[in-house]
């Protein structure tokens, strides 16, 4: 049955890529994705279609609550915006770069996922990197970024979605961000957000 698909995701992280896609989806008019993957998006699509026809405030205003946001701090000022509007029930919002104001967005449920690019993950890749030149070796890349001026070659690090589930590991436990500056993070999963969040 669609829509019940775990699609290998925690729910926070199934919940932000099915976002992104949505998101994808509506604003270029196609996306490539996997058959699953599409039919998992398909009703939440019929859904916002169906929110754009009926062209009220109401309708327009639970569309827009189903946000990816491309930066946390803009991710904060749209949640705290949906918090203070009472036509907005519920809604979802994803981050993108992992800032320290975002934590306890992520622990009081406000925010559901951002995506961190681990500085010391970059360090490893980069002195794997710079051994494998050093040593004479040729680097493949499976993709370029033109500068204007040439194609230069590229290697991608991988993010890491932060979500209620892995913050404190992430995060807290690795040092990154300090535990004390933080409150309620014992304990906490990957729950749904609450409904009525007042703060």
């Amino acid at each position: 049955m669609f829509g019940t698909r775990k699609l290998g995701k925690t729910t926070a992280q199934r919940k932000a890529m099915l976002r992104q896609l949505v998101t994808d989806l509506l604003e270029n008019g196609k996306i490539e994705t996997t058959f699953y993957r599409a039919k998992e998006v398909q009703p939440v699509v019929e859904k916002m279609i169906t929110l754009g026809k009926k062209g009220n405030l109401a309708a327009y205003r639970k569309a827009l609550s189903f946000i990816t946001a491309p930066d946390d701090n803009t991710a904060r000022a749209v949640a705290d915006a949906f918090m203070a509007d009472a036509d907005v029930a519920e809604f979802r919002i994803c981050g993108a770069d992992g800032v320290e104001g975002s934590v306890q967005y992520l622990i009081d449920g406000k925010q559901d996922m951002t995506v961190y690019c681990n500085p010391a993950m970059i360090a490893v890749a980069a002195m794997d990197l710079a051994q494998k030149l050093i040593a004479g070796e040729t680097v493949a890349s499976a993709e370029t970024i033109n500068n204007e001026a040439i194609d230069i070659p590229v290697i991608r690090c991988d993010v890491q979605p932060v979500t209620r589930d892995n913050l404190v590991e992430v995060w807290l436990d690795a040092g990154v961000y300090d535990a004390a500056n933080y409150t309620n993070y014992e304990g906490i999963s990957d729950a749904v957000k609450p409904a009525n969040y007042n703060g």
